[in-house]
This record gives structure tokens, C-alpha cells and sequence, in this order.
């Protein structure tokens, strides 16, 4: 009996063995199937920052994708994103919500993340690997992300009721690391751009870019049967400026312009440095009749414009000529007419404004 009791007491150890081994290959199976999945889905993770983030896109196209990368990856009840700096071309905020969370409860995680970032820099502790410890927040889970390039910056916050896994955790700063690269990669494109299109001594734009814009609002004039006028302007007896005072005081003078006319043009017009001393004002949805006041104003401000000199005040003045398009008219027409009128300002005794 004592054998056979041994012999059953082996085969059961065995028995028992085989079933552990089973199970052990059955959890390292799933354990390696659910690094497969998970694996995956970062895979297709990467892709869709790729996907949304990469190229050439807008401010807007920026901040809508991460927001959507980031909403649609994590279980959240708020999502926001608070920028400062470059207002007129990006938007100030952006929100997401769930339609169970509280009005109050949105409304103070808004409150919150705008006083963050009015007191730029936000307070946050913590190392880069630690989540960050954050006081008196409207929800008690959260997490936040710094997004800053060039003069743009701002924070992006994601809160819910429950924990966050450190894998969440890094899928939003991976997402928030992605969509700052693509500000910093817009700030850069359009700094490139305004290199193409900007003359380096005034900041205004330039020839190419007038003559671009010119034709492009000349077919919109036709097309929509509106109005567009042309100033063209000539600093007066500027090359004795230069011969008599020296290349540096006329630079000096032509800077001091460019800064009047970005303060003293409309925001819908276009100013530009046509060549040399010379400069034009492209006016939308402006007749003669206006154009011509308009003219007469910008003659008075620049002859009170004042260029401080080490010896003396230096003063000068403009002439200019008005245009406005007519129907059998084209871009170079219009600038014709208005190089036309100047010519009449110049021969006036300059210093005046002339019509074509």
C-alpha cells in the first residue's frame, strides 16, 4: 500500500504539474498577444500623429488635431488648451467636453487653466518622468503639458475622476511633444515666409508680394464688382537726403515710414515698399472720392514725422498719386494711372496729392 500510495502521489504531482505549465503558457499566450495588441496601437498611434501633425498645416489644423489625437486616445471628461501670444493668426482657446460633466465643473476647469497660463510660467513639481503635483484643481485627476514656440505659448490640460495610467500619461506628452513640434515647424515656415515677402529695411511687404496680391484683388474687384484704389507715393528730393546726409540717414528715414504706414493703414489694405523710395497702398472697397482723403491724410502724417539726428530734426515729405480701378483696367493699368498721378504731384511743386 505504501508503493502504491507512492506511486499516485507522483502521478498527481505530475498531474498537477502539467496543468501549472499549461497555465503558465496559457497567461504567457495572452500576455504576449496583449503586448502584440498594445504594440499595435502605438504603432497606429504614431501613425495618426503622423498623419495629423505632420506636413504643412495652419494654426488651427494644429490645435484641432492634437486636441482630437488626444481626446480620442484617452477616457476624459475635460480636455483644454490656452494660448498666449500671436492672437491675430491662432485662436485663443480650444475645449472639449463630456455631456455628463457639470456646467460648473467645465466652467471651473476653465477658470483654472486660463489663470495658468496668465501666470506664465505655470507652477508644476515634479521630475520630467513624474506627473506633475498640481493644487485645487476642478477635477482630481490631471494631467498637463506645456506647448511653447517662438512667441507662441500656452498649456494643455486633461482631466477625469480616476486615475491615470502611466501609459495614458505618456500617450499625452507624447501627443502634446508632437503638437508643439508642429508649432515650432509652423513659427519657422512663416518666418521664412515673411523673409520671401517682406522688404528687411521697412518690415513692409515688398515688390513681389504686391504684385501678387495686385492681380488677385484686381480679378476679385471685377468678379464682385467692388471698388479698389491704388496710392502710389515718392519720398520728395530723398536722393539729397542721401547724397547730402549719407546713405544711413535715408535708411533711417525710410525705416521711420515703414513704421508709420504699419500704425496708419487700415488692416484690410496693403502697404508695400514699391522700390527705392517709393511705396504704394493698395485700398479695398475704397473709390477716389476716398481714396483721395485717404491720400491727403497719410501726406499729413508723414510731413510730422520727425527723424531724430545728432545735429538736427530731420523732416520730410511725400507726394502721391491716387487711382481707382476702372472697368477696362488690369494690375498694371491701375499702377500706370497712379504713377501718372504722381508724376502730376511731383510737377505740382510736390508735397500734394493728384488724381488720375
Amino acid at each position: 500500500m505504501a508503493d502504491l500510495q507512492a506511486v499516485i502521489n507522483r502521478a498527481l504531482e505530475r498531474r498537477r504539474l502539467t496543468q501549472t505549465n499549461r497555465t503558465l503558457l496559457e497567461n504567457l499566450r495572452q500576455a504576449q498577444e496583449e503586448l502584440a495588441r498594445r504594440r499595435t496601437s502605438e504603432l497606429t498611434q504614431i501613425r495618426r500623429i503622423g498623419e495629423t501633425l505632420a506636413g504643412p498645416l495652419t494654426g488651427q489644423q494644429i490645435i484641432q488635431g492634437m486636441l482630437n489625437l488626444i481626446w480620442e486616445s484617452l477616457s476624459l471628461s475635460v480636455l483644454g488648451l490656452e494660448l498666449r501670444g500671436n492672437g491675430e493668426e491662432l485662436p485663443q482657446e480650444a475645449y472639449r467636453r463630456q455631456p455628463e460633466v457639470a456646467e460648473a465643473t467645465f466652467g471651473a476647469f476653465k477658470s483654472w487653466l486660463k489663470e495658468q497660463v496668465n501666470g506664465w510660467p505655470p507652477h508644476c513639481t515634479g521630475t520630467p518622468d513624474q506627473e506633475p503635483e498640481i493644487e485645487e484643481t476642478p477635477l482630481p485627476w490631471m494631467l498637463r503639458a506645456p506647448v511653447q514656440a517662438g512667441e507662441v505659448r500656452g498649456l494643455v490640460a486633461a482631466a477625469r475622476e480616476t486615475p491615470f495610467t502611466p501609459e495614458e500619461s505618456e500617450l499625452f506628452r507624447i501627443f502634446t511633444l508632437q503638437g508643439s513640434a508642429a508649432f515650432k515647424n509652423l513659427v519657422l515656415y512663416e518666418k521664412v515666409r515673411s523673409l520671401a515677402i517682406r522688404d528687411g529695411l521697412t518690415g513692409l511687404y515688398n515688390y513681389r508680394y504686391f504684385w501678387e496680391v495686385l492681380h488677385r484683388e484686381v480679378e476679385l474687384a471685377r468678379r464682385y464688382h467692388r471698388l479698389l484704389s491704388l496710392l502710389f507715393l515718392d519720398i520728395d528730393d530723398f536722393k539729397r537726403v542721401n547724397d547730402t546726409l549719407g546713405h544711413r540717414v535715408g535708411d533711417l528715414v525710410l525705416k521711420a515710414l515703414g513704421v508709420y504706414f504699419r500704425e496708419a493703414v487700415r488692416h484690410a489694405d496693403l502697404v508695400c515698399r514699391y522700390g527705392g523710395e517709393e511705396f504704394v497702398v493698395l485700398l479695398s472697397e475704397t473709390g477716389s472720392e476716398q481714396a483721395l482723403i485717404s491720400a491727403e491724410r497719410l501726406r499729413l502724417g508723414v510731413s510730422q514725422i520727425t527723424v531724430e539726428l545728432p545735429q538736427e530734426k530731420l523732416h520730410f515729405t511725400v507726394s502721391i498719386g491716387v487711382a481707382e480701378l476702372k472697368p477696362e483696367m488690369d494690375g498694371d493699368d491701375l499702377v500706370k494711372a497712379a504713377d501718372v498721378a504722381l508724376y502730376r504731384a511731383k510737377q505740382a511743386g510736390k508735397n500734394r496729392v493728384c488724381g488720375f
